[in-house]
């Protein structure tokens, strides 16, 4: 049973809506003469104010400009910063900023111009930096003025900005220029200093080359000396081979003579007189010549002492000569730190000049607004067919709801008056 209610309610739906659908489509057809009136009506109308009164009434021209914002600076990540953000510029020419002291400098009309003058931009993605303006209008001599004092008004709004940019490279150069004459004065003070250790070195040098002569003369000294000594030594060797002879002589004359003395055979007195005689002259000779050994040892013995000092003098001299090499590599230390001083004020120097050079090329490419189109003229062509295309289908959808409402409002007085 309750399947049968189901069924009968499912089927009543059906035909309800099968009726409501064949009603809308009856109500169409009855009312197609007014529709149809509508729509002819409204075409009509359409063709009428596309080809006679839009001419007249809507600006014929357009003045149109490309600006874009210029380069500023660059941030901590080395890209690029511009003078602002292009949406920013686009906002205040379209909110109308300028708009009075554009009508104040060109000498217009405030009460036409106040609230009629409206500037539009417009971008593209694939360049979003270039801001397009235009402004529409009847007289295109004003129009370019008008639009001429914009773009004046836009330069001079980012004037100030672009001029404390300038004012801050300038300074920064200027800054820079100082440094580089610090750095020059640093470099004449290590010149200088270079100069003097340079003369130091050179005054080593020469005190050394006079130790080594000293030295060289000692030296000298030194080779006479032993040659000296050996010639001593030598006298001294034949003066004792000379003294040890004689003694030897003289003692054997000592024998001959108490031979004959002691002898039993009777000898001549002369013999051991002649004896005697020779052993005295043996002897004084002998003497003499042990004075001369004893003078001898003495001056070997002072050649000994001399070459002893010499070679204390030697000791010292070698010392000096190594104090002045080791003073002569602290000179030259010294002159390769002021060497590698001086190149890096070079350094400093070049740098220093390199970013003088690199804030000037700063300077020559800030920009404050980029004209990259000057205003130009462009006349409006009105797209006839779109405005007969869209009134015809607003008519069509007037003419629907009207029919629809005329049908409804007819049921309904038939209602009431029943």
């Amino acid at each position: 049973m309750k399947t049968d209610i189901n069924h009968n309610t499912r089927n009543s739906a059906i035909t309800e809506d099968e009726i409501d659908l064949y009603q809308l489509f009856f109500v169409l057809r009855k009312r197609v003469k007014l529709i149809a009136s509508i729509f002819i009506l409204a075409i009509i109308l359409a063709l009428a104010i596309s080809f006679f009164i839009l001419p007249l009434v809507a600006p014929k021209y357009r003045i149109l400009t490309t600006i874009t914002p210029g380069w500023y600076d660059k941030n901590r990540g080395g890209n690029n910063m511009y003078i602002d953000n292009p949406a920013n510029i686009r906002s205040t020419i379209e909110e109308g900023i300028f708009n009075e002291r554009i009508i104040e400098t060109l000498g217009l009309p405030k009460d036409t111009y106040m609230n009629n003058l409206k500037f539009k931009t417009f971008d593209k993605k694939q360049a979003p930096e270039l801001i397009h303006v235009y402004y529409d209008t009847k007289d295109t001599k004003t129009g370019m003025a008008i639009v001429g004092e914009l773009l004046n008004n836009i330069k001079n709004t980012y004037k100030e900005r672009v001029d404390s940019k300038f004012s801050a490279i300038d300074n920064a150069v200027k800054i820079k220029r100082n440094e580089i004459k610090n750095t020059e004065n640093q470099k004449v003070m290590t010149a200088l200093r270079k100069e003097f250790i340079v003369n130091e070195k050179a005054r080593i040098i020469i005190q050394k080359e006079r130790v080594q002569n000293a030295k060289q003369k000692i030296a000298r000294s030194m080779d006479f000396e032993n040659t000296k000594s050996s010639l001593i030594k030598g006298t001294e060797k034949r003066l004792s081979s000379q003294v040890k002879k004689i003694y030897e002589n003289s003692d054997l004359l000592f024998s001959q003579r108490n031979s004959i003395l002691t002898s039993d055979v009777k000898s001549d007195p002369t013999s051991a007189l002649l004896y005697s005689t020779t052993i005295q002259q043996n002897l004084a000779y002998a003497n003499q010549l042990s004075t001369q050994l004893e003078s001898q040892q003495l001056k070997v013995e002072n050649s000994f002492i001399n070459m002893e000092q010499f070679k204390i003098q030697l000791t010292d001299k070698d010392a000096e000569i190594s104090e002045l090499e080791v003073q002569i590599k602290d000179k030259d230390i010294e002159l390769k730190r002021e060497d590698a001083k001086l190149k890096d004020l070079d350094t400093q120097i070049e740098q220093k000049l390199l970013e003088i050079e690199q804030l000037n090329l700063d300077k020559n490419s800030v920009e404050g607004i980029r004209i990259l189109s000057q205003p130009h003229i462009i006349r409006k062509n009105f797209n006839k067919a779109i405005v007969i295309i869209i009134t015809g289908i607003i008519s069509l959808f007037i003419g629907i709801f009207l029919s629809f409402y005329l049908e409804w409002d007819e049921r309904y007085k038939e209602e009431h008056r029943i």
